[in-house]
C-alpha cells in the first residue's frame, strides 16, 4: 500500500491509469477506503482514459461506495495518499533517512549513496551517473 502511494510520484513515467488504479486496488484490499476514494477521483478525472473506462471506474466505484464509506477502516499515519517529507530510495523503495544520498541530474530522483555505488547510470531515467 505504501509502495502503490509513491507510485504517484513517478506518473510522468508511468501511466496515471496503472498509478491511481493499482493504488485503488490496494488500498481497497487494505480497507483504507478514503484513499481508494482520492484513487477514483483521480481515475474518473483523468483525461487520458475514453469514456467506457471511465464509466467501468465510476461502476466499480458505485459498487465499492455503497458496500463502504470513503473513510479509512484500517488508518496509519504511514497509509496517507502521499508524504512529501519523505524521500524514497529509487531502487529499494526505503525511505532515506541519511542526510548523504544521490540525486539524479536528469529525473531528480534519489537514491541510497551505497545502492548507487555499483551502477552506470539511473534506475529510472537512465542518463549516465
Amino acid at each position: 500500500m505504501c509502495t502503490a502511494s509513491h507510485l504517484s510520484d513517478y506518473d510522468d513515467f508511468i501511466d496515471v491509469n496503472r498509478v491511481y488504479s493499482l493504488i485503488a486496488v490496494t488500498s481497497a484490499t487494505n480497507r483504507s477506503y478514503a484513499i481508494c476514494s482520492k484513487a477514483f477521483i483521480k481515475l474518473e478525472t483523468s483525461t487520458d482514459i475514453n469514456e467506457s473506462d471511465r464509466k467501468a471506474y465510476q461502476s466499480l466505484a458505485m459498487d465499492i461506495f455503497s458496500k463502504h464509506e470513503p473513510r479509512d477502516q484500517r488508518h496509519k499515519p504511514e497509509l496517507d495518499m502521499k508524504d512529501d517529507n519523505i524521500v524514497v530510495c529509487l531502487v529499494t523503495g526505503r525511505p532515506i533517512l541519511d542526510y548523504e544520498f544521490w540525486t539524479c541530474t536528469t529525473c531528480k530522483r534519489s537514491a541510497m549513496s551505497q545502492e548507487m555505488n555499483s551502477r552506470l547510470s539511473c534506475p529510472l531515467c537512465h542518463s549516465s551517473v
